[in-house]
């Protein structure tokens, strides 16, 4: 079912979770002139292009491409969770073609990309929702992608040191305030540089920070669920599984080897 917002068109749509193995030779368009926005959340791929490019779809990215110089795409970091949009109409625009992006994501927006695929499905009205839900979000990936470019000066730096050292200790989470003293910034100063530049709060970030540990302890060790929870201050294993779902869309065993 392909639906239509003006300005955009979606024709298919995937969500893949691809393991190690996942390759993937061309790729064959449902019509042509249609492009194809791969949006990836978690793990990582490559694309290999027609004119001899590699484009690493890793964590966070999101890549406009034209499917005739799609020669191949793989798994690379697994599991390489991603959404796959075949759209056509004048998608040109809205992101830069046969390139990525970095994008950081929010809470909502594994919920906001299934209810696309959903309302895709049920055609009619909710279709044409889903096209403008893809429009807003590929407007939205390009606003985060210019804001984070921005932030990426000599002045703020720092504020990438910072996120080195929460994910160091993402187990044991420091005060925003000692942060910010990090960053040689106020309290309220930093709240706000460090959205700018993660694309979320400071306790959010921590939190993605917590369940990639997670990822890296469910694949790499044999750590029951309740002890992952509790290494990482969950009340229980069922609220960390319940962060899972809400973060990747998936339990904590889908992350197992």
């Amino acid at each position: 079912m392909a639906a239509d917002s003006g300005s955009l068109r979606i024709a298919r749509v995937w969500e893949v979770r691809a393991e190690p193995g996942y390759d993937v030779r061309r790729y064959v368009p449902a019509a042509a002139g249609n492009r194809v926005v791969v949006r990836t959340l978690f793990g990582g791929g490559e694309v290999s292009l027609a004119d001899g490019r590699t484009l690493s779809c890793a964590r966070e990215t999101v890549a406009l491409l034209v499917p005739a110089s799609i020669a191949r795409y793989r798994c690379v970091t697994p599991p390489w969770s991603f959404w796959w949009f075949e759209c056509g109409g004048t998608a040109d625009g809205i992101l830069p073609v046969d390139s990525v992006l970095q994008a950081p994501a929010d809470e909502r927006e594994s919920e906001a990309l299934a209810e696309c695929a959903r309302r895709l499905e049920r055609g009619g009205a909710d279709a044409a929702l889903a096209a403008a839900t893809l429009l807003y979000l590929c407007r939205r990936w390009r606003q985060r992608g210019s804001e984070l470019a921005q932030a990426e000066k000599p002045g703020l730096l720092r504020i990438r040191e910072v996120m080195r050292t929460m994910e160091r200790t993402a187990a044991c989470p420091l005060p925003v305030a000692e942060l910010a003293r990090q960053a040689r910034l106020c309290e309220g100063r930093f709240r706000h540089v460090f959205t700018a530049v993660a694309g979320m709060p400071p306790k959010q970030y921590y939190e993605t920070q917590r369940l990639a540990k997670a990822v890296e302890w469910l694949r790499t060790t044999e750590m029951k669920l309740a002890e992952i929870a509790g290494r990482l201050g969950y009340s229980s294993a069922f609220h960390l599984s319940r962060s899972f779902k809400k973060r990747y869309g998936a339990p904590p065993k889908f992350f197992r080897p």
